[in-house]
This record gives C-alpha cells, structure tokens and sequence, in this order.
C-alpha cells in the first residue's frame, strides 16, 4: 500500500510537474501569437502606407499626363500659327518684290521722260524764234 501510495504521489508530482510545464507552454504559445499579431499588424500598416503612397503616385502620373497633353496640344497650335505667319511673309515678301519691280520701272519710265524732255528742251533751243 505505501508503494500504491507512493506511486500515487509520484504520478501525481509528474502530473502536476506535466501541467506546470502546459501552462508555461501554452503561456509563451500565447505570448508568440500575440507577437504575430503585433507583427501582422505592423505588415498592414505598412501595406496600407505603400497603398497610400502608390495611389498619390498614379495621381501625380495622371497630372504629368495630362499637363503633357496640354503641351502637346499647345505646340501643334503654335505649330500651325507659325505655318500660317510664314504663308503671309511669303505673301508680303512676294507683294514688296512685286513693288519694288513696279517702282523700278516706274524709275525707268521717269528717266525716260527725263531724258525724252532733255531731248524737247535742246531741240526747242535750236528753233529760238
């Protein structure tokens, strides 16, 4: 019987001595978990941080995109301003060239003259009266 009861107590000493060790085991099981936790909870903020940052990205893209566009669309029309004022210098160039011809023979035409009443004055000369 002593030895039954020995028994007994050394079972349960280790019975004791094996839920010690559970709980302790199950206390740092607990303590890892909530470190996960914490840990899972720093991944998501750090996600939602990088989400936040991506999407002021693609706005700032969007914006570039468009201000891009809008200078394109703005060369294309200083593009066609300046093929219409290049067509009208030609036009002006092209009128100056027709007046400066014009006012050339029109400076011929008066030496002409000029000359024609020289040509008058000395023959009137020769027939004095």
């Amino acid at each position: 019987m002593t030895e039954l009861i020995s028994k007994i107590q050394s079972d349960t000493a280790n019975a004791v001595t094996a839920m010690q060790r559970g709980r302790s085991e199950v206390a740092e099981g607990a303590k890892s978990v909530e470190e996960l936790r914490s840990m899972f909870s720093k991944i998501d903020g750090l996600i939602n941080n990088v989400t936040q940052q991506m999407d002021k990205m693609a706005q700032a893209v969007n914006k570039v995109t468009q201000n891009a566009a809008s200078i394109s669309r703005e060369v294309d029309n200083i593009d066609t301003d300046s093929n219409k004022v290049a067509g009208e210098i030609q036009t002006v160039s092209a009128a100056m060239q027709h007046q400066s011809a014009t006012t050339e023979e029109i400076a011929s035409a008066s030496e002409a003259l000029a000359q024609l009443a020289q040509e008058t004055q000395e023959e009137l000369h020769k027939f004095k009266f």
